[in-house]
């Protein structure tokens, strides 16, 4: 299991953030402020709140936003019960168990985490809750979940590392290019992968553990590693590390090798036909560059050559938006008809008063503010 946080404002951005579903497979609201059935117009107007009360304080940071994720396939055995009670958890260590907070459960490629937000303002001293030493504070709260959801404990170091680095500093050592080096690495077992800017090359191991390349590799620098892997086509590192956590559990005897071969082959219909778009949007682009610099008798040449080129890329273009168009509109539809039927006239009605003071409760926290603000100036 992993836990990371931090204090943050923006409640507004937040919001979003939570409800979207962008990259998310599911999104449930589990918690909001109490409310177990709280839909999304609720959670931003309650998150708005939460965020607004810093305004009291000199404070610009009034949340504390902190993900739960389990180890992998420990997700399966969590129950909306059992993330509530990793919430209160990680409240008490946090020192925020008596604040109002917000639970949403986030799915990508069939694995669930959780993003708390907890509210930092005390309405009893009017004071923001400090946050000193909360990196300590999820770790004894890490603990403290993996015993008792009985899940299994989370090292702080790879005992395998050392050799890991003994074997690719030696592979390195060995292979003259970086695409020797990369095959080499692939028949040990292990898979290069595409990380972020701050690490750009990530290798992951037999269990799907991943790790910075650079730092693997005793006496060699960043410099000089982007330098030999500057042709290789790499996968991302999400993809290598679900990969090899399939292969460990199906007992598979394929190559990382084969995996990064046969990577393309394995994309959807829609995953090739946003791929032909953006293809032929860069073609376009360079087009029009020669374009504007050619003379009138070069034009007629590109025109001519170019001419069936943007016509397929106009057709791919039409049917990726309507393809969208048709998904968001029958998305819209299935959410107000579980809206519907989830909420009968009462609850409604309920929600409709709950909302009208949220948002006078923040009129009056904005009017407090600029009092404060003015007796200050003064």
């Amino acid at each position: 299991m992993v836990i990371r946080g931090n204090i943050r404002g923006n409640g507004q951005q937040l919001a979003h953030y939570l409800t979207s579903k962008q990259g998310n497979e599911r999104v449930q609201i589990l918690d909001v402020a109490g409310r177990q059935n709280a839909n999304e117009t609720y959670l931003h107007q309650t998150l708005l709140g939460m965020s607004l009360l810093s305004e009291l304080t000199r404070s610009t940071k009034g949340l504390y936003h902190a993900q739960i994720n389990p180890a992998y396939q420990e997700d399966k055995r969590m129950t909306p019960e059992t993330w509530r009670r990793a919430t209160d958890i990680l409240a008490r260590h946090l020192g925020l168990e008596n604040q109002r907070r917000i639970i949403v459960l986030h799915t990508k490629k069939d694995r669930t985490h959780a993003h708390v937000v907890f509210e930092r303002y005390d309405h009893q001293t009017g004071k923001i809750i400090p946050h000193r030493f909360s990196r300590l504070a999820q770790d004894r709260a890490r603990k403290e979940m993996e015993q008792v959801f009985d899940q299994k404990p989370t090292p702080h170091r790879n005992p395998h590392r050392p050799e890991l680095r003994e074997a690719l500093t030696l592979l390195w050592q060995q292979s003259e290019t970086g695409a020797d080096f990369i095959k080499a690495v692939h028949e040990k077992g292990y898979l290069i992968a595409e990380g972020v800017p701050r690490h750009p090359f990530m290798v992951v191991d037999e269990q799907g553990r991943s790790f910075d390349l650079v730092r693997q590799l005793k006496g060699v620098r960043i410099k000089e590693v982007r330098q030999q892997l500057r042709h290789a086509k790499l996968i991302s590192e999400k993809d290598a590390i679900e990969h090899m956590r399939q292969k460990a559990e199906s007992g598979s005897k394929a190559s990382p090798m084969d995996y990064q071969q046969t990577d393309g082959a394995s994309l959807s219909a829609a995953e090739k036909k946003q791929r032909q778009v953006k293809t032929a949007t860069a073609f376009m682009e360079a087009s029009q560059d020669i374009f504007d610099k050619a003379d009138e008798k070069t034009k007629g040449i590109i025109n001519e050559n170019t001419q069936t080129t943007f016509e397929t890329f106009e057709q791919t273009k039409n049917e990726m938006t309507a393809t969208k168009n048709a998904e968001h509109s029958t998305e819209r539809q299935r959410m107000l008809a579980l809206q519907f039927f989830e909420n009968d006239i009462t609850a409604n009605s309920n929600a409709e008063d709950e909302l009208k003071k949220l948002i006078q409760e923040q009129k009056d926290i904005r009017q407090k503010s600029l009092q404060k603000k003015r007796r200050r100036s003064r």
